[in-house]
């Protein structure tokens, strides 16, 4: 008899279990052509060695409840591809955490565990291995249950949930450490913190003459509103108020600001791009950095220190923004200094400085 996969995965099992090469063959005389069944193998066990029967059900019995609400049975070699595949641990070391995990399930004597609880058991293990960096990459981002009560009963929770789990993902895996401890003491801001994969500004502008044309336009501006995370639109002269409301209407849900270069509109005037930058030439900002000399010069006592404390913030800053440059292409980065700005000189050849 040819035996399927799953059929030696249970004989494997067994022997892992200590159950003896002369009581497998029993069982397979019992069972038949049903190796395969975990419940038949279990009952002809039963009947040769009560105590590993036992054993054999809570390994059957033991199911894992997946993140996508989704029941299946336990099965350690599924922690073993996913640390090769997101960690890239080796094989056999991947083996030797899975199987102290699924030791350590055991012992916690539950019908079933979460993917959660699974992969939380997992970070403690590597970090007792001191792999500190293979944790950070099998970290999963997320929010406290009491955060999510308290943000639910908020406006916007949706977008506020969102925002804190990016914002995890940023200092977790973009910001360079250096980078996350000036941001940590507010000597640096920056504002795609909690949105790192779009574009911290983008302006739509479509000077044409007719109405059909500029919306239309607008309609694919909207359709890239995922890809936005401030959007602010021109609105041209020639618009009626009928279309300004139509068009200020069908906007709510995208919270644009919008300008224009007349005054027969409720909106701010101006004829650049990104008015609210005050003259930047680009309408895309790729981010706005903040940063307070005023904090630098309180704590560091000399000019040279607080130089070449901002000279590293530079270095760390291009480094973070090439990240981003996997999802932001193109895009101006702005800086605007909350405090002296005598230290611009550092930053002019690669940033807009306002």
């Amino acid at each position: 008899m040819v035996l399927s996969v799953k059929s030696l995965n249970i004989i494997n099992k067994l022997l892992e279990l200590g159950v003896s090469p002369i009581e497998i063959a029993e069982i397979k005389e019992v069972v038949d052509e049903h190796m395969d069944d975990e419940q038949r193998v279990y009952e002809a066990l039963k009947n040769i060695n009560p105590e590993l029967a036992e054993v054999f059900r809570k390994e059957i019995e033991l199911s894992v409840w997946r993140s996508d609400l989704k029941k299946e049975p336990f099965n350690r070699s599924r922690i073993v591809e996913s640390l090769v595949r997101e960690v890239g641990l080796s094989k056999s070391m991947a083996e030797r955490v899975a199987k102290d995990i699924e030791k350590k399930i055991r012992e916690l004597n539950l019908s079933s565990v979460t993917s959660t609880l699974i992969r939380e058991l997992v970070l403690i293990k590597l970090l007792e291995q001191s792999m500190e960096q293979e944790y950070k990459k099998y970290s999963r981002i997320g929010i406290p249950t009491y955060d999510l009560y308290r943000l639910i009963s908020q406006k916007n929770f949706r977008e506020r949930i969102l925002e804190r789990i990016f914002a995890q993902f940023t200092f977790i895996h973009l910001l360079p450490y250096r980078l996350a401890e000036y941001v940590s003491t507010k000597t640096v801001r920056i504002g795609s913190i909690s949105n790192p994969a779009v574009p911290y500004s983008k302006t739509y502008i479509k000077r044409v003459s007719t109405f059909d044309r500029w919306i239309e336009g607008y309609a694919e501006f909207l359709y890239e509103r995922g890809f936005v995370g401030r959007p602010s639109v021109y609105i041209p002269s020639w618009f009626e108020e009928s279309e300004f409301y139509v068009v200020h209407t069908i906007s709510k849900p995208y919270k644009p600001v919008f300008w224009s270069d007349s005054e027969d509109f409720k909106v701010p005037k101006s004829d650049i791009p990104l008015y609210e930058f005050g003259g930047v030439p680009d309408r895309t900002v790729k981010d706005y950095i903040e940063i307070d000399t005023y904090r630098l010069e309180i704590e560091l006592p000399t000019e040279d220190e607080r130089r070449k404390a901002l000279r590293e913030i530079k270095e760390l800053l291009l480094e973070y923004e090439e990240k981003r440059s996997q999802w932001v292409k193109n895009g101006t980065v702005v800086i605007r200094f909350a405090g002296s700005s005598n230290y611009s000189d550092i930053f002019d050849d690669v940033f807009f400085i306002l």
